[in-house]
């Protein structure tokens, strides 16, 4: 939650990676900035700075950094759509988290992404797709990976109506406060609309 020295310390990354030739910071550096300026309410900066990233990627030819800069402008686009109840925008931005997905996988946003996208389904009513992207997310991930398993755990709970207060005070306890606050604005918005799944896969109960 420190957002002027998140912002500080990837502005000086950015500066210093330039100096040396470490080029590829020119769309890894966005892509955080972005990340800063969303947790901050603006999603119109990471919209642009999520731009820019994109446009060095297909610029140097890095396939990778570019799908995880579309696929984060996707996660920012479910957000504001769980937040407005807008479904026209989080349908725009779930579908453009996996219109990336070979693009993003094994990168370490992996677990936020399918979390993002599998609850986005849900809140949609789309309970099958939730579903579906939950066991592929399973598939995905090695148990090893211990952040990808919190938050497969996570949306899964969200998804079918249990509590996440677990999840959300690990999160907190290790500092992973960005992650706990998206997770919470899902389940918030989750539970307000009344979308959980039934364990016989019954949107909408």
């Amino acid at each position: 939650g420190e957002h002027d020295q998140a912002q500080a310390l990837h502005e000086e990354y950015l500066a210093l990676s330039l100096r040396i030739g470490n080029w590829m910071a020119e769309s890894y550096a966005p892509i955080y900035l972005a990340l800063v300026a969303a947790d901050r309410g603006d999603d119109s900066e990471a919209h642009r700075l999520l731009s820019e990233a994109a446009d060095a990627a297909d610029r140097h030819g890095w396939p990778r950094l570019s799908a995880l800069a579309q696929a984060m402008r996707g996660e920012v686009k479910v957000l504001q759509g769980a937040r407005t109840s807008d479904a026209a925008l989080m349908r725009e931005g779930r579908d453009a988290i996996l219109e990336h997905e070979q693009g993003w996988l094994g990168l370490d946003d992996v677990g936020e992404l399918y979390a993002t996208a599998a609850i986005a389904s849900n809140l949609l009513g789309e309970a099958d797709q939730a579903a579906a992207l939950l066991l592929r997310f399973a598939a995905a991930v090695h148990p090893s990976w211990t952040m990808a398993g919190r938050w497969l755990s996570a949306a899964g709970d969200v998804v079918r109506g249990h509590d996440v207060a677990q999840h959300l005070e690990w999160l907190r306890e290790h500092n992973f406060v960005r992650a706990a606050a998206i997770l919470a604005e899902l389940a918030d918005a989750t539970f307000d609309s009344g979308t959980v799944r039934t364990p016989d896969g019954i949107a909408g109960c």
